[in-house]
């Protein structure tokens, strides 16, 4: 498979970032130096959406949440300075306004700004809804310096329209071939357009007890396969934990822990870092990064 030049320093970069310990935690004035005077797109679900809440208030204070058990606590005044519907389409008949949120925080301090839209599924057009959809936004979003896109555990929702449950069935009913087919849009009209753009791997364990495991770990897969041709970085979130320690890293069973989100972002702060060659984290210098 021949990549462009830019791909391949994309690649350079990403794996250059990866090589850092796990260990070693990005601090506060580490990640405010990686996004100063930047722009952040996030794009995903409530995993996504709580982890939002969660970066913000580490860029804007330097703390983070500290929550037993009630995600919802999560979200308090000042995670952000704006939020809105970005969209009236309902995928399913139970989806909630929260389901449909923007939101968008300014960090004056240092000329950065993030924003965040919550995505009922990885890539949906005038061919699902008339109402707003990704298609229409894309050009907003790839306005951003750097994107962080995650969907997966949508995606396996038991759909109603076409009759089908990919949770549970993955390698059936077109499940993966569309979801596939998902990425390679959001490649095509986001990620391809920004200068850090990074897809978060779908993490452990979904809405179906054990039973979307192995779906997951099959899309996973495919995140890997597209993402990697298009010389897009992964966030590899999925081996941090497994099933029988939820109840360590999340806060109900579902949703990821502030920490683990913390843990999450040290690994988009270096790749940011190493694409962009701002040396926060003093990483190699951007010559170096961009030399063929």
């Amino acid at each position: 498979l021949y990549l462009s030049t830019d791909r391949v320093k994309m690649r350079a970069a990403f794996l250059l970032a990866s090589v850092a310990s796990a260990a070693d935690k990005v601090s506060w004035d580490e990640a405010k130096c990686v996004m100063e005077g930047k722009s952040i797109a996030f794009m995903g679900d409530s995993v996504s959406r709580d982890c939002y809440y969660v970066f913000n208030k580490f860029v804007d204070t330097g703390k983070t949440y500290k929550v037993d058990g009630n995600y919802e606590k999560m979200g308090e005044k000042g995670d952000y300075d704006e939020d809105d519907v970005w969209t009236d389409w309902k995928r399913f008949s139970g989806v909630k306004e929260s389901h449909r949120v923007y939101f968008k925080k300014d960090f004056d301090d240092i000329d950065a700004t993030s924003e965040f839209w919550f995505l009922q599924k990885a890539w949906f057009d005038d061919d699902d809804t008339k109402e707003e959809n990704v298609a229409d936004i894309a050009g907003d979003v790839a306005k951003a310096d750097i994107a962080v896109i995650n969907s997966g555990w949508w995606d396996l929702k038991e759909d109603d329209d076409a009759d089908r449950y990919c949770g549970r069935n993955f390698g059936k009913d077109d499940c993966e071939k569309d979801y596939k087919a998902s990425l390679e849009k959001l490649v095509e009209h986001i990620l391809s357009e920004v200068d850090v753009p990074l897809f978060r791997e779908i993490s452990c364990c979904g809405e179906d007890d054990k039973g979307w495991i192995d779906a997951i770990e099959d899309a996973n897969d495919v995140i890997h396969d597209v993402m990697g041709d298009a010389g897009v970085g992964v966030v590899e979130v999925y081996d941090n934990y497994g099933y029988k320690d939820l109840d360590d890293y999340t806060t109900d069973g579902k949703h990821a822990d502030p920490d683990e989100c913390l843990r999450w972002f040290d690994e988009v702060f270096r790749m940011a870092d190493a694409k962009q060659g701002t040396g926060c984290l003093d990483r190699k210098s951007k010559s170096e990064l961009q030399s063929p």
